[in-house]
């Protein structure tokens, strides 16, 4: 029987019947989870439309389907169901990027600032109300929130890095809007000052047209060129997104089991990944943090889960293995690989990472000693007042270079303190992981 391809009507009455499950008089949050898990494999298939250039919804944008679930993502009823927003922040993520991308190739068709600020917001909220385990909830919802930032871009943005390269006439015809990003992606941080982050579009399009891949000359093509470049270098959110395209080849029943071979050998090639060096990271981040304890209102768990670009994606990746096993058409499949999974984990490097920053501190304190020495030097000299001109002007001037020196010495020196104070914080997340292998190895 042949797939029906879905509608705007379709995918937005199921949208709507999603939020009639957790709003209306019956909570059935059970129906609302399975509702949702359609809703966003019928994007996926509007994705593979666009992705092969042969829209189902040609002249149609699916805006009824974000705008019906922006009256869910952030509700307050269903602020602490963590399983829903598994599925929830998937179907989401998916209809704010049809949005953008349907908004950008029928030229820029403009977009409310409302709904786009809405959408930005209720991402930050929910997201600040995730625990640090929602590892995928995370990156789908920030993924949904620069895609938010794509609907209809300020004028200055567009002005100065869109309008010139979209080239909005018979010339942009004949280009996806994929061709057109490439051009962005050089622009890197200047981007990403005054617009989106700079992960989000090598993202978004290794995530779009992995939807197409179903057999290991489509994943030759797609991904592995990225893997020995930005991907696995910046990890974070490009690794993130790496874990998750693997997750979704291996559940597709379009994919071939070689290529879902493949998809878990990469999850072992992502668990190999480590951070060279979390206490320079993690000294920077936590300064951040303790200097401006005002400004930055962000919970300082955030702080020191970014000092390891891969933990969230080994956090992530374990989750995914202890989900697929359960199901038996995968169980065979991970069997083999399980083992390789648990070797390639290590164990916590705090005691390690305790002794670096008090080392560090000791040598600093040594440094400190020796400043102090010759700044009472120099202090002594001048208050003599002996000397020639050239020479009084001279110590001074070390003077000075002795004094900054100092000042130095103390604001490394209090950077160190900071991060051991949060050293058990990130105990606490090597302990999380450990349990988390112990769990696969029950399974």
């Amino acid at each position: 029987m042949a797939n029906i391809l879905p509608t705007l009507q379709s995918v937005t009455e199921k949208a709507r019947g999603i939020c009639d499950s957790v709003t209306g008089l019956n909570f059935r949050l059970p129906e609302a989870t399975q509702r949702t898990e359609a809703l966003y494999k019928d994007g996926i298939e509007l994705v593979k439309s666009e992705v092969a250039n042969q829209p189902t919804l040609k002249n149609q944008v699916v805006s009824p389907v974000v705008d019906a679930l922006n009256s869910i993502v952030a509700s307050s009823a269903l602020q602490h169901q963590e399983p829903f927003h598994q599925s929830l922040s998937k179907a989401y993520r998916v209809f704010v990027e049809l949005t953008w991308h349907q908004c950008w190739r029928q030229k820029d068709r403009p977009t409310f600032a409302s709904t786009k600020q809405e959408i930005i917001d209720k991402c930050s909220l929910i997201k600040s109300n995730l625990t640090k385990d929602q590892a995928e909830a995370i990156f789908e919802y920030s993924c949904a929130r620069q895609a938010g930032k794509c609907l209809t871009p300020s004028e200055g943005v567009w002005t100065k890095y869109l309008g010139h390269i979209l080239e909005l006439g018979s010339a942009a015809e004949s280009k996806s809007v994929f061709g057109v990003l490439k051009s962005l992606f050089a622009l890197g941080k200047d981007l990403e000052k005054e617009w989106v982050r700079g992960w989000y579009f090598p993202v978004y399009q290794l995530r779009w047209e992995a939807t197409r891949i179903t057999n290991a000359q489509g994943f030759g093509e797609v991904i592995t060129p990225q893997l020995q470049k930005t991907f696995f270098e910046e990890g974070d959110q490009y690794t993130q997104c790496l874990a998750t395209v693997y997750r979704d080849l291996i559940k597709s029943p379009e994919v071939d089991v070689p290529t879902k071979k493949i998809a878990v050998q990469g999850f072992i090639d992502l668990l190999r990944l480590e951070e060279s060096d979390r206490v320079s990271r993690l000294v920077t981040l936590v300064y951040e943090r303790f200097k401006h304890p005002r400004k930055v209102q962000k919970k300082l768990e955030h702080f020191v889960i970014k000092s390891d670009r891969y933990w969230l994606t080994r956090f992530m990746i374990l989750q995914y293995i202890a989900e697929l096993k359960q199901e038996p058409s995968f169980k065979v499949l991970l069997t083999d690989t399980i083992t390789a999974l648990l070797t390639v984990q290590k164990k916590s490097k705090v005691l390690s990472e305790k002794q670096a920053i008090r080392e560090k501190l000791d040598s600093l304190a040594a440094e400190d000693k020796e400043t102090a020495t010759e700044i009472e030097k120099c202090r002594a000299f001048l208050g003599v007042r002996g000397g020639s001109e050239a020479q009084i002007k001279q110590t001074e001037e070390t003077l000075q270079r002795y004094l900054k020196e100092q000042n130095d010495i103390t604001e490394e020196s209090q950077r160190h303190e900071w991060a051991q104070k949060v050293l058990p914080v990130l105990e606490e997340l090597d302990k999380a992981e450990q349990e988390y292998l112990t769990k696969l190895q029950q399974l």
